[in-house]
């Protein structure tokens, strides 16, 4: 009787770790952020959760690379997600100096 609960555990598992996600995986960049010289706020709140979800993603990289101790790996990952941030926030100062006023 015990029996069929472990082979069901065992299923889920492989299917867990063949067939979903790593967690080590980088989750897909956003994708072309909006121009701030003609982006509507709605384009900027639909980027702003793209960016979010992305670097959500990332970040449960990072707590995986730690575990298995991939520096070089951590290193690119956080440089990606600098790189990101870094792109949307001049998009949005940007887009408030065209806005503002």
């Amino acid at each position: 009787m015990a029996r069929a609960p472990i082979t069901a555990f065992l299923a889920m598992a492989g299917m867990a770790w063949f067939g979903g996600a790593n967690a080590c995986d980088a989750p897909k960049e956003p994708g072309s952020l909006p121009d701030p010289a003609t982006a509507s706020e709605p384009d900027m709140v639909a980027a702003q959760a793209n960016v979010k979800q992305y670097l959500t993603g990332m970040e449960a990289r990072l707590k995986c690379l730690e575990s298995t101790k991939d520096t070089d790996r951590y290193n690119d990952s956080v440089s990606q997600m600098q790189k990101v941030a870094g792109k949307f926030n001049a998009i949005v100062r940007a887009y408030r100096a065209r806005t503002a006023g």
